[in-house]
């Protein structure tokens, strides 16, 4: 009497092996090519899926500064207007003549050390390169 329990026992194993199985991928077969119909349908969804989902995220207001001009405002943005995004921000003509002409001056202030100053004077111990 006790071996039938065990035997349906045995066979609910077995179906349910049998049954798994049947779900398992086999990978050792060649991929069965998408017909244009699927592929579109595919496309079609996974844009779908994109604008719905990574699209409609806000973007992280730290991507959108430049990195030379930290003082500039954050510019919030959601991912409807990446065409605004994709173009150079505006850069007024001033500043830029502003940032020529004080590099000019620094670049001019730049003078060589005296021959007559002693090494005792200097702030900075320079080496002896001979």
């Amino acid at each position: 009497p006790s071996t039938t329990p065990q035997t349906q026992v045995d066979i609910e194993v077995q179906n349910m092996a049998e049954h798994l199985e049947g779900q398992l991928l086999n990978l050792a077969l060649p991929p069965s090519p998408l017909d244009e119909v699927e592929i579109t349908a595919r496309v079609k969804k996974y844009g779908q899926v994109m604008k719905l989902h990574v699209l409609s995220q806000p973007v992280d207001p730290i991507h959108l500064r430049r990195p030379d001009f930290d003082l500039e405002p954050v510019q919030l943005s959601s991912g409807n207007n990446l065409e605004t995004l994709r173009l150079p921000p505006h850069v007024d003509q001033a500043d830029i003549d502003h940032l020529l002409e004080t590099f000019t001056k620094c670049k001019k202030a730049v003078t060589t050390i005296p021959d007559d100053v002693k090494e005792d004077d200097m702030v900075v111990a320079f080496p002896n390169l001979t």
